[in-house]
């Protein structure tokens, strides 16, 4: 309700892992709970699941994600239209935290992925990849981007025009926006998590919060320079309205 004046386009993860994996995160039907509130108090085209990144272990099989990617989609249906998946990349922190992980050969991919192409449709909604390039376009997946300026038009119910912005990977389409946070901040420790190095350096950083800081970790120094961004809107037609993507 703090944050009512403006337009919201939220991207929620909801994965089916344990604490083995994702140590402090919420358990799932809280966080499905919680997905729902939201979109009960936006709208279904602002609500985004992210099921990423897909893990293969010994407990976590190919047939343990078709069945909890279906019950998950079975239980959020009609309140998002848009699922986002992806495979765990190993990046160095990940390495370093989780030396087991690894991503799974392009067949064993494509079998998941035209699984879940197939699901995802059945309870009304497109599945887009995150970071994966266009290899999965021809299973039916959506390449064109996470966060797109249509992504953000469908939502909001507007038209805009933006100026042209490079993506910051080769493999990424989406429209680049402001990130806020830091990195060593998390202490959902998840393992694949590419933000944190250590649990040591995030609980030292957790210590330096001020919850009256403007800051997320310590406080402005007195020598600190502060710059504000120039900041104009985009919205050229505040009537415009896009069909269903179903």
């Amino acid at each position: 309700h703090e944050i009512n004046d403006y337009r919201q386009y939220w991207h929620m993860t909801i994965t089916p892992y344990g604490t083995d994996i994702e140590t402090n995160v919420p358990q799932v039907d809280l966080v499905i709970d919680g997905f729902k509130h939201i979109s009960t108090k936006r709208n279904p085209q602002s609500m985004v699941w992210r099921y990423d990144p897909i893990i293969l272990t010994h407990n976590y099989t190919v047939d343990f994600h078709f069945e909890s990617f279906y019950k998950m989609a079975k239980s959020i249906e009609g309140y998002t239209d848009t699922v986002v998946v992806s495979f765990i990349d190993i990046f160095d922190k990940v390495a370093q935290n989780f030396p087991e992980g690894y991503r799974p050969s392009l067949d064993i991919q494509t079998k998941i992925i035209k699984e879940l192409v197939s699901i995802a449709h059945s309870h009304h909604m497109i599945l887009k990849t995150c970071g994966e390039g266009d290899i999965f376009k021809e299973l039916g997946v959506n390449t064109e981007g996470c966060l797109t300026l249509d992504c953000y038009e469908r939502a909001w119910n507007v038209k805009l025009k933006a100026p042209k912005r490079t993506p910051a990977r080769p493999e990424c389409n989406c429209y680049l926006h402001g990130d806020i946070g830091a990195y060593d901040t998390c202490s959902h420790f998840c393992r694949y998590c590419y933000a944190n190095s250590n649990q040591v350096a995030v609980h030292q950083n957790r210590l330096l919060h001020d919850p009256n800081s403007s800051l997320l970790i310590g406080t402005l120094s007195k020598t600190a320079i502060i710059k504000e961004s120039t900041e104009k809107s985009w919205i050229v037609d505040t009537n415009y309205t896009q069909d269903s993507l179903f």
